[in-house]
């Protein structure tokens, strides 16, 4: 996308509409929090994920490995949304 103005523009609508998803569980989660911190979070939760897809497609973990990364994934994401206080093992 760094050299097509036309995928730059799709990516970042697709960004864009999947930040606002997020943002719309993290506000019913935390209802009391700032936009501006739901924003935050809900960027860092499309990051964590997205980076994620790069890793799977590339490293093509094996089952148990998926599981555990998938659960501490689910950890982090609370930590994030700020339900939970201390790292999930």
């Amino acid at each position: 996308t760094a050299h097509n103005e036309t995928a730059s523009a799709m990516l970042r609508d697709i960004y864009r509409r999947n930040c606002e998803g997020f943002a719309r569980v993290v506000q019913e989660l935390r209802p009391t929090a700032p936009p501006e911190d739901v924003h935050d979070m809900s960027l860092q939760i499309l990051a964590l994920i997205d980076g994620l897809i790069l890793y799977y497609h590339s490293a093509r973990p094996d089952d148990a490995m998926l599981a555990r990364v998938q659960r501490r994934t689910m950890g982090t994401i609370r930590q994030i949304v700020g339900l939970l206080s201390t790292p999930m093992e």
